[in-house]
Parts: C-alpha cells; structure tokens; sequence
C-alpha cells in the first residue's frame, strides 16, 4: 500500500513488471560479489500495521498478475535465498503456507534455492509446507524437526531437499572457497561508493533544473531568501529499522545554499571550548551524521545545523553525530560531546547583500510574514517512515 512504513527500501517498484526487471540487477550485483541475496518478504507483507496478524486475502489471479513478479524476477535472477514474511494469507501464516511457498514458489516458479522465515515468523515445523530454514534459533526446526522425522511425518529426501538448497547457492557463489571473516563493524564505506550514492540520490530526487534560466527567476532581483520548515537544516535522508542506512554525510539546503551564495553559518560557541569527554547523548532526535576529524570539527558542524544543540563524537570512526537535544545521556569511554549553542538571529548576508532567513515553521504567521517579506520562499517538507508502523 502507498503508506506502507517499509517502501523506502523496497525495490519491487511502482508496478510489476517494473519490479520484476529491477530486481535482476540489483541480485546479480550482489552475488557477484559473493554474498547470497536475499529476496523479501514473500509474499502480500504489504503493510507494516498489524504485520504479525493480518490476513491478506488475495486471489491467485491477483497473486500473480500484480505481487509475484519481482519475486519472479528474482527467481530468474537465480537468487539463492527468499524470506518468508509474518502476515497471513488467506487465513494460512506466510512461512507455512503450502501453497504459496511449496506450490507457486518452488513448483510452478522454479525457484531452486531456500526460504528462511523473517525473525520469529515461524510458527510450526512447517518444512513439508515449503521453510527450510527458521530464523532465529531452533524452536520448530531443531529438535522439533528431529521429532517429526523420526515419527515419519517427513522423508529423508525433504530434508536432503532443504539441505541442498541452502548449500548449492553457497557453493555456487564460493562462500566456502572464499570465507568472509570481516567482523559485523567493519567500514565497508569508499570515496567511489559515496560518490556514487550521491549522484543516484540527485538524479532520483530533483525533477526540474533551472538549466538555461527556464524558471521564472530574475537572480539579480533577488535579495531576501526565506527557508521554511525544519527539513531546511536537517533533512530526512532515510528510514528506520533494520533497512536503515545512515549516509556517510549528509548536506542540509540550507548549509548548502548558505556555501552557495558565501555566507558564513550562525556561530556558535561550542561548549565554550569544554567538552565533555566519555560522553554520549544517545538519540536519534533530528540526527544527523558527518564525518568529523576531532570533537572542535564536530562542534563546527553542529553550528551550521539550524536544529543540533548537542553533538557527540566518535573517536574510533571519526563520526560526528548530531542531535537537536541532550536526552539519553550516557558514559561511553569512547564518545566525546558538547553543546553548541547558537547566538544571534537566523539571518545572514553576505558581502552582496544577499540574506537568508530560517524558520523550522513552527510558528505558521511568523513563517508566513517572512515568505511575504522575502523575494523567494522555499518551503521544506517531509515525513519519514519505519519498519513496525506505516505513514
């Protein structure tokens, strides 16, 4: 559904055949690489409200005419794993649904490699159904798959079934010629990467330039700016839970636009010189991250953010992260932090006479009086979204 809290990061697109070819790539890239994909949620986990008890009630026309084809896209992409999802389907949990798992997945779409459940999705001992693998720990699969083996409620070929499936991709991608004993934490970030990342972000997000003077703009008329709303300074760049990616860094309009025209950020006097070492303020609010040499550096780039009071830095990665307020205040021997707190209004000029003027818009007169007074308003916008709720 439109509102649904996980379409950031979904790749399925905005219709089927769109999500059947874009899946292809993005599988191939991965695996050539090593890693086994992953393609989820299979299948109707089309909204995040009420994910682990909804029924989703979808005829076999539907299925696949309109929610198959990116899952059949990533089957023709050989993609060596798929995860089943917690919702129901017609009244039958996701992950031991014999006829979307057992039937149409591994039957008439031909997928060859094996279905894991999402975390705590699986609710029985559910492999003749189509599961091979239960995610996390073993409470059906374990001993419970043992048991039923022994009892003859499954045959020795099922399971050699489900064991070739989940072998087969990770000998065919070279998991056990190549092992990959990277730690969890370790930077995969580079120069390419990010730059790359940027540039996709660009081309996906700004829909008209103003390229050969084609918007109705006379910039030499032009002396009073008015950014409005807080996404100004502190822009929303992504989602939360476990698809959440925090960007190497992140650049606000308005920091951006105050470079642009050479005009200095509001000072600050960053904690007047005093941080305050082993110290973490732990939250997420309005935060934002950038890469920081040392905690003064940190502390300069809390002063070009409208909305950060209250910064902490990371002395292993060099990260500063900051926030609009001090909660969740914490000891961490390897954090340090401060406060910066600004001084003067939110309007600056540069040596032209050219002035920008923020307001986060929380008070609507204020910020309409000044969109009135200014040459050009831009009004900033935005909503983000989460993994366990929707818009």
């Amino acid at each position: 559904v439109p509102q649904n809290g996980r379409n950031f990061e979904y790749i399925s697109g905005e219709d089927p055949y769109l999500g059947y070819v874009m899946v292809q790539p993005a599988i191939r890239g991965i695996q050539s690489k090593g890693v086994i994909a992953n393609a989820k949620h299979y299948v109707n986990n089309n909204q995040e409200t009420n994910r682990q008890t909804v029924s989703e009630d979808v005829d076999e026309r539907t299925q696949f005419e309109i929610y198959y084809p990116p899952f059949e896209g990533a089957v023709a992409a050989e993609v060596g794993s798929m995860m089943c999802s917690y919702n129901k389907i017609r009244g039958n949990w996701s992950c031991e649904n014999s006829e979307t798992l057992q039937r149409d997945l591994k039957e008439r779409m031909g997928f060859e490699g094996w279905v894991m459940s999402d975390w705590g999705a699986t609710h029985s001992t559910s492999i003749n159904a189509g599961l091979d693998q239960e995610m996390p720990g073993a409470d059906y699969m374990g001993a419970g798959l043992q048991s039923l083996y022994d009892q003859g409620g499954v045959t020795l070929a099922k399971l050699q079934d489900s064991a070739t499936r989940i072998f087969v991709p990770m000998f065919a991608l070279g998991v056990f010629d190549t092992p990959n004993n990277n730690p969890i934490a370790t930077n995969v970030t580079s120069a390419a990467h990010n730059e790359l990342a940027r540039n996709l972000s660009v081309r996906a997000t700004v829909l008209l330039k103003n390229e050969g003077g084609v918007l109705p703009i006379r910039t030499a008329a032009v002396k009073n700016i008015a950014m409005i709303g807080a996404q100004a300074a502190a822009p929303i760049v992504h989602g939360g839970g476990s698809g959440q990616v925090v960007p190497y860094y992140t650049s606000s309009p308005y920091a951006a636009i105050l470079q642009h025209l050479g005009i200095a950020p509001p000072t600050s006097n960053c904690s007047d010189g005093h941080f305050m070492d082993n110290t973490d303020f732990y939250n997420t609010d309005n935060q934002t991250s950038a890469p920081a040499a040392d905690v003064a550096a940190c502390c300069a780039l809390c002063a070009q953010n409208s909305l950060c009071t209250h910064f902490s830095w990371t002395k292993d990665a060099s990260t500063c992260w900051m926030k609009s307020d001090g909660k969740g205040q914490r000891t961490d021997t390897n954090v340090v932090s401060g406060i910066c707190a600004k001084d003067g209004p939110s309007k600056s000029c540069n040596q032209a006479g050219v002035c920008v003027t923020f307001s986060d818009g929380g008070d609507v007169d204020a910020a309409a009086r000044l969109a009135q007074a200014s040459d050009i308003a831009l009004v900033f916008v935005g909503t983000t979204s989460s993994e366990g709720s929707d818009r």
